[in-house]
């Protein structure tokens, strides 16, 4: 694909580039917190596009443990938003742990399971970035944080 070099396309195009900056700096900025480290030492922020029939983008850290994905999903042809993004892969009963993960965090945080086989359960977290996190990184990277604590958690719950 040839991108449009349209003058007033250049203007969107540097936005979404600081804004991917902006967002990988949140993520390999989580690293300093001292419960997730292990997690995430020596681990890249990764940026995807699935296929085609996937609506998003996505730009994240992928682990070797519980949580297995932190980062953004940005819906680039439907809904036109950013959502931040907490994944993994749980043992357990899936409406325990749905429930469970769902006290832990903010009510307008969505969990949703993905899929279960032979007793995982793929389980997510997933949070709008809206008008309370905008121009707050900060409060980005406490959800993400907050978050990727829970399923910490729940797996040593196990």
């Amino acid at each position: 694909m040839i991108i449009n070099t349209a003058p007033d396309q250049i203007g969107n195009y540097a936005e979404g580039i600081l804004l991917r900056e902006n967002l990988e700096s949140i993520l390999s900025g989580l690293a300093e917190n001292g419960k997730l480290r292990p997690i995430l030492q020596r681990r890249q922020v990764k940026f995807q596009v699935r296929g085609k029939n996937d609506n998003f983008m996505w730009l994240g850290i992928e682990t070797m443990k519980t949580p297995y994905w932190i980062g953004f999903a940005i819906d680039y042809l439907d809904k036109m938003e950013l959502l931040m993004y907490v994944e993994a892969k749980l043992k357990g009963e899936k409406n325990s742990l749905k429930a469970k993960l769902e006290q832990m965090l903010p009510a307008t945080s969505k969990v949703k399971i993905d899929y279960e086989n032979d007793g995982e359960i793929w389980i997510n977290a997933v949070q709008k970035v809206d008008a309370t996190f905008k121009d707050n990184s900060e409060a980005i990277r406490e959800w993400l944080i907050k978050t990727s604590l829970a399923f910490l958690e729940l797996d040593k719950s196990k």
